[in-house]
């Protein structure tokens, strides 16, 4: 946003050539005065609880300064990915109502000072009356024209002017005194270039042509004062607007020129001509109504001596500035998290200053690094997101800006020192000739970094607004904290809590463990007893077996996740532990459920090298879930297979060696499961039985993937569920498997 600021300021030269001023303008976030009827009209529509996007659009398209905005808005925001509007309304559609509030709140505050800021003999009515009227009678016009955007000429004729309100507002003095002599319209251009050392058409063509996307447009707004022979040879949105611009004018004294330049134009003829001017009068007034804007001119305010103008001047800087970071600030206390703000801070920076390239560096205070951070919508997110800068101060002006606590910039850093490679990197980046780094911090704490991308020219017009920048930077400054400091408080909460648990998990396991060795004391001199009644001790040893696995567990969950496992891969006959799985689900899980467990073993299987607790777990778990899916009781089938593979490519028909992996299954003759619950069946808390967490089956799950195997689920032919568990004959290793 450029400042309606006192033009003397500029320092024009004797020929009355300023040497910046266009400079400053193609800066963008051009904040132009607007009617404070319209800016009415639309606080209203944007506080009505519910706005409607159509709505705005409506209104925000009879202004020149709000649509300039918008369009301004709307390629800054998609400067990496740009396309070309078909209407204003798709550009409000992408900038969103959020931030169209906030805009229309900024213009406001902007326009209540713009009168007392800078002394001005301007008829903003007239202008804006003036502007409207073109936009429909170019819309109107090329409506009768082949192959002509109505949309496209509509916003030519509300834009063809917007040179003289930027004139007016960075040069009102010069400019004033220049139209007091009121030239004529063939002499305005002519003036202005004198006095000036540029014209309105050139200003507002320039910035329509930032957009990249209406060469048309700005050359329609470029040649809009050119005489009318050499406009009869251009394309014809130019004659469009040429001639709309005549037919608008508020004096028309010579109605046969008029007429000829139409005829020479476009073969209008006087009556098409007056059905131009009904039509666009006719709606002009349906404007009028709607923002209830009376017919009188618009008055300004005199200056009464040079001190009072200087005081009024900072006063009104002062609190326009204030109201402005307020009013773009002002959904930054209601965010949701940390990038919510960075969000609201980045969307403050595209309306106030037209800036796109903004990145965040968060001090990590754990790391002892700053941390970038963009927006998810950022084209720059997968670069910068994480990215760390060591914090010394040599290693970044990002460093150094937060060590000394105050702004530093690239332009003013190289007159005297080298700029590190991650500096230049960093400006590479961003695609301008340098950056702008604003520290945040708060009560003496580090919070980050605001680095803003930028030219020479922008730099030089932001160095002018670092009161506004700093208040910005402030606010910024004081919700993050904020937020770090809910951060660090909820994770000293969870450590507590963590530790907590940890200790008490321990004092549980311990208590546990007690119990357990008092269990397995017994179970030993039960067998010294048993031994000399020569009593078979199956029975004595799959409970020994049993509690030295629970042993196992708890001592599991006793330690951190990352040092759990404490399971030994050994040689393993599965067969075997089969035979006493199903011993103990015979005497426990089964018994007395009408439940029968047949084992059809491969008598060829050899032993594999895996964890036997974890497969001993498994089959525990889907043996229970068989029993507990047969409440009527049924058949349990388990199955083993040893599957051969091909010998690999490089061994001989005599090497004897085989690949191979062991296939098992477990079938129930129960109801099976339905489609929808077999999906997920292996994710946690998805179940088929009532009163069941449905744990468990994720569990068996994790610990075939632990195994380096794979289950698979599928219903059985008539009914009943099936198991399918492929294992390689070695846990760590995949051979047979894609």
């Amino acid at each position: 946003m450029i400042s309606c600021n006192n033009d003397e300021n500029l320092k024009p030269d004797l020929n009355g050539k300023t040497s910046n001023i266009i400079s400053l303008l193609m800066v963008g976030g051009i904040t132009l005065p607007i009617l404070p009827e319209v800016n009415l009209k639309l606080i209203k529509a944007c506080n009505s609880g519910k706005p409607d996007i159509h709505e705005l659009a409506g209104l925000i398209k009879m202004d020149p300064a709000l649509s300039l905005k918008v369009m301004d808005m709307y390629y800054s925001c998609r400067h990496r990915n740009p396309e070309r509007l078909d209407s204003l309304e798709g550009a409000l559609k992408v900038i969103g109502i959020d931030a169209i509030k906030i805009m229309v709140s900024c213009s406001s505050a902007g326009s209540i000072f713009d009168g007392i800021i800078t002394e001005r003999n301007f008829d903003l009515k007239a202008f804006w009356r003036h502007s409207l009227k073109c936009a429909f009678l170019a819309e109107i016009i090329s409506r009768d024209i082949p192959d002509q955007s109505p949309d496209e000429a509509y916003l030519a004729g509300l834009f063809h002017d917007t040179g003289r309100l930027i004139l007016f507002s960075y040069l009102p003095y010069i400019y004033s005194r220049l139209l007091s002599g009121e030239p004529d319209h063939g002499n305005i251009i002519s003036e202005e270039k004198k006095a000036i050392g540029m014209d309105h058409c050139n200003i507002a063509s320039r910035l329509i042509d930032r957009w990249h996307f209406y060469p048309f447009m700005a050359d329609a707004v470029l040649y809009h004062h050119h005489p009318v022979e050499k406009v009869a040879r251009a394309l014809s949105l130019v004659k469009i607007l040429y001639l709309a611009n005549l037919l608008a004018g508020q004096d028309i004294s010579n109605q046969k020129d008029i007429c000829n330049a139409a005829k020479i134009l476009l073969g209008l003829t006087g009556d098409r001509i007056e059905e131009y001017l009904l039509s666009s009068e006719t709606r002009l007034n349906n404007a009028l109504g709607i923002f209830e804007i009376d017919e009188s001119p618009s008055g300004h305010i005199q200056a009464n001596n040079d001190a009072v103008i200087d005081a009024r001047f900072s006063l009104a800087s002062e609190v326009r500035d204030t109201s402005l970071a307020a009013y773009a600030l002002q959904d930054i206390w209601r965010a949701k998290d940390k990038g919510s703000v960075l969000q609201n801070v980045r969307q403050c920076f595209q309306i106030l200053f037209g800036q796109s390239e903004i990145f965040f560096f968060l001090y990590d205070r754990d790391e002892k690094t700053l941390k970038g951070h963009c927006a998810k919508d950022d084209g720059y997110a997968g670069l910068i997101d994480g990215l760390g800068i060591g914090f010394d101060p040599d290693c970044s002006i990002l460093c150094l800006s937060l060590h000394s606590k105050a702004p530093v910039d690239s332009f003013t850093y190289q007159r005297h020192s080298e700029l590190t490679i991650t500096d230049s990197q960093l400006i590479h980046l961003t695609g301008k000739d340098g950056i702008l780094c604003l520290p945040m911090f708060e009560r003496d704490e580090w919070v980050g970094v605001i680095v803003l991308g930028m030219d020479n020219t922008e730099y030089s017009f932001l160095s002018k607004r670092i009161n506004l920048l700093n208040l910005i930077v402030r606010q910024c400054s004081i919700a993050l904290y904020d937020w770090n400091r809910k951060e660090n408080k909820i994770r000293g909460i969870q450590s507590e809590q963590s530790s907590q648990t940890g200790v008490l998990s321990r004092k549980i396991i311990h208590e546990i463990n007690n119990p357990l060795s008092v269990i397995k004391n017994y179970l030993k001199v039960l067998a010294m007893k048993l031994s000399d009644y020569d009593v078979e001790h199956d029975e004595i040893r799959i409970i020994n077996d049993e509690i030295n696995r629970i042993a196992k567990m708890l001592r599991r969950f006793s330690v951190a996740s990352d040092k759990e496992s404490d399971a030994v891969e050994g040689p393993v006959n599965l067969n075997v532990l089969l035979l006493d799985i199903i011993r103990l689900a015979n005497g426990s899980l089964a018994d007395g459920s009408g439940v029968k467990i047949h084992l059809d073993h491969d008598t060829s299987m050899p032993e594999i090298i895996t964890e036997r607790d974890s497969l001993k777990q498994v089959f525990i778990n889907l043996i229970k879930n068989a029993v507990e899916a047969m409440p009527g009781g049924g058949n349990i089938g388990i199955k083993t297979s040893f599957i051969k593979d091909r010998k690999k490519d490089n061994e001989g028909e005599g090497s004897g060696r085989f690949n191979g992996r062991i296939q098992l299954s477990v079938t129930d003759d129960g109801p099976g499961i339905s489609d929808e619950i077999r999906a997920a069946l292996f994710n946690e808390f998805v179940t088929s039985k009532d009163g069941h967490e449905g744990l468990g089956l994720s569990i068996v799950k994790n610990l075939i993937n632990k195994l380096n195997g794979s289950i698979a689920c599928e219903n059985v032919k008539g009914k009943g569920a099936g198991f399918i568990i492929d294992l390689p004959l070695k846990a760590a290793d995949r051979t047979g498997f894609e």
